[in-house]
């Protein structure tokens, strides 16, 4: 009895040993995708409040952030908030942006109290409080190549900046040199490109702690291609005592060398003959076949043959 006993805890023992070594490894689940919003969609203010407005986020995230409008300014932002202040009455939108979504928060300034509020109010503190976030100068690239006679726009814009800011950019030549022109007009500078060299530009705007340079380089202008032949049928295709004209053509050569190109059967003379009239071959089918004319000339390095049937 006590034979049996063993010999079946034995059994299950072996059996949940099998099973746990069948197990297979459990992938780690998949990161979840991102899920990220304001914790107000919408705030009231009045004028001077500040406010803490916090992002709930599913994951860690370094998020940009922006004031779209003039009512409210940034002051500060922390790991998952950022201090605002609102400015003047009006609506605002702040703007978050991560990877590829964008939330919004609609921020209204009540008017009532701005006059109350702000009629002995230091501008000359302004700058300090719109710029405890730091405002950095951005362009699209920082250098350019461009061909003689190339025109082309350069569009700076302010990031953490507030509206109205893009009038105040400034865009100076590198003195000395004279590679290209410029135009500007508020962020926006028109370069046409005059001579061969380099020279830069420099971008600065009164809030920005940093200027940007850009460099133009004006390449020296591409070299014409060289001469070459074409003609205005291939394969030419003729019956027999047929005669019809081959025009032929000297591409990015000059008038002059128009009319000195040379031709010679190369292939089954039997079938053709051709007679010449400076560019032009009148070529007239002899017997059923396929001849072979080629077509040389002094200003061109390569020959060009064309076919000719006869049917």
């Amino acid at each position: 009895m006590m034979r049996r006993i063993i010999t079946g805890v034995l059994c299950v023992v072996l059996c949940i040993s099998a099973l746990s070594c069948g197990k297979k490894a459990q992938p780690l689940p998949p990161e979840p995708m991102l899920s990220v919003f304001w914790e107000h969609a919408t705030l009231n203010m009045d004028p001077g409040e500040s406010r803490e407005l916090k992002w709930i986020s599913n994951r860690p995230i370094q998020p940009r952030i922006y004031s779209e409008g003039s009512a409210v300014i940034i002051t500060g932002m922390t790991q998952d908030s950022v201090q605002i202040r609102a400015f003047e009455g009006g609506i605002d939108i702040i703007s978050l942006h991560i990877e590829d979504q964008e939330v919004l928060c609609i921020v209204t300034v009540n008017e009532d109290m701005f006059h109350f509020i702000f009629d002995d109010y230091d501008e000359t503190a302004l700058p300090e409080i719109k710029d405890a976030v730091p405002v950095t100068i951005i362009v699209p690239y920082t250098k350019e190549y461009l061909s003689p006679g190339q025109e082309t726009k350069l569009t700076a814009r302010l990031e953490n900046g507030a509206y109205g800011d893009e009038m105040d950019f400034s865009f100076t030549k590198e003195p000395g040199k004279h590679s290209i022109a410029m135009d500007s007009v508020y962020n926006v500078a028109t370069i046409k490109a005059i001579a061969e060299g380099e020279q830069y530009i420099r971008i600065s705007h009164p809030r920005a702690a940093q200027s940007r340079i850009i460099v133009y380089d004006v390449l020296p202008p591409a070299p014409p291609p060289p001469p070459s032949i074409d003609v205005s049928e291939s394969p030419l295709i003729v019956g027999k005592g047929e005669t019809k004209p081959l025009h032929i053509l000297l591409l990015n050569g000059t008038t002059a060398d128009r009319n000195t190109f040379q031709f010679k059967v190369i292939e089954n003379a039997y079938a053709i003959t051709v007679k010449q009239h400076g560019n032009i071959l009148n070529v007239t089918g002899i017997a059923p076949g396929a001849g072979k004319i080629r077509i040389t000339h002094p200003a061109v390095t390569r020959d060009y043959d064309v076919m000719v049937l006869v049917d």
